[in-house]
């Protein structure tokens, strides 16, 4: 007799976006794998029609489970919110403003677990609406199938992509402690490029190229809502934790050397080019206007010196 498809929960935190969540449901429904739960956490809407819209929803379809918070809890509080709900042993998520392309993305993703493997990532698109741009299969020049965790975190660390984080993962490999411990409530950007890492050091993971998580880019989103200042300093938090944690790593297992030493390479190149950005006015960092070259080489020093301490263990 064939085993029963296993129930995988699907998590899609949101707040307003009306038109964008409508299909990214649809998309979920299109599924050919259909046995699946989805729990919606809404962060305390305030667009007419959203809330009716949800209700609306787990009215109709019993697999759809519709949280409502009085008030907006923040962004990362609401991810964490759906991870909680879950109670597959297949977990998944995805942005309220994106969507899965295929209808067997679920099928596909769920086929390259064999109970071992952590977590198996799609392929991204890059959806830009305002530019009549749509850019496809992204991560296939980076990512192959059947990697082990050690080129993983290697090419992620050149890479600076990867959407691990929206991947299928297997609630019995990687616990959901793991999975709250990810998003970094003390950053904006870059809140989960940290925890991707560990998690790719600690788990086997893998990579489905024929599947693809799209993600919409656009005047108003997110992540274009940060101050310049804002993003470089998260991006310069989070390749310096990486760095450390790679270094650790590879004193555990030398496999993981290659990746610490492509991680030293980025943060170098990241340094370089924060350098041309940035200048120190009364002690803090701002957005540069042409900095004369003296003050630039002063602090590319500094910062040289920092990561040198680092790398070394210093």
């Amino acid at each position: 007799m064939k085993s029963p498809a296993p129930l995988i929960s699907i998590s899609l935190p949101t707040r307003n976006r009306l038109v964008p969540v409508k299909r990214c449901v649809a998309r979920i429904q299109a599924q050919t794998h259909r046995n699946w739960e989805l729990n919606i956490s809404d962060n305390a809407s305030d667009e007419a029609g959203k809330i009716e819209y949800l209700r609306e929803l787990a009215a109709a379809d019993p697999r759809i489970k519709v949280f409502l918070h009085q008030k907006n809890t923040g962004l990362h509080a609401n991810w964490n919110h759906g991870i909680e709900k879950a109670t597959a042993d297949y977990y998944i998520a995805c942005a309220d403003d994106d969507y899965w392309a295929e209808d067997d993305y679920l099928a596909k993703l769920l086929a390259l677990h064999d109970g071992k493997v952590g977590v198996v990532f799609p392929n991204l698109a890059m959806e830009m609406p305002s530019e009549g741009r749509f850019r496809d299969k992204m991560l296939s020049q980076v990512y192959a199938a059947g990697l082990s965790r050690h080129e993983v975190c290697r090419r992620m660390a050149l890479d600076m992509h990867g959407i691990l984080m929206l991947g299928l993962f297997d609630l019995r490999v990687v616990p959901k402690s793991e999975l709250y411990a990810t998003y970094d409530h003390l950053r904006l950007h870059y809140v989960e490029s940290v925890g991707m890492m560990r998690i790719a050091g600690r788990h086997e993971v893998n990579f489905c190229p024929d599947v693809t998580y799209v993600h919409t880019c656009y005047p108003g989103n997110f992540h274009h809502n940060y101050p310049p200042e804002q993003v470089l300093r998260d991006q310069c938090i989070s390749m310096f934790l990486i760095l450390d944690d790679l270094r650790r790593a590879s004193v555990a297992d030398p496999a993981f050397t290659p990746a610490l030493e492509a991680q030293w390479r980025v943060c170098i190149c990241e340094v370089h080019e924060m350098a041309k950005r940035l200048q120190v006015e009364n002690g803090a960092v701002v957005m540069a206007r042409p900095a004369p070259r003296s003050r630039l080489r002063v602090w590319l020093s500094r910062l040289r010196k920092v990561l040198r301490r680092i790398i070394k263990g210093g």
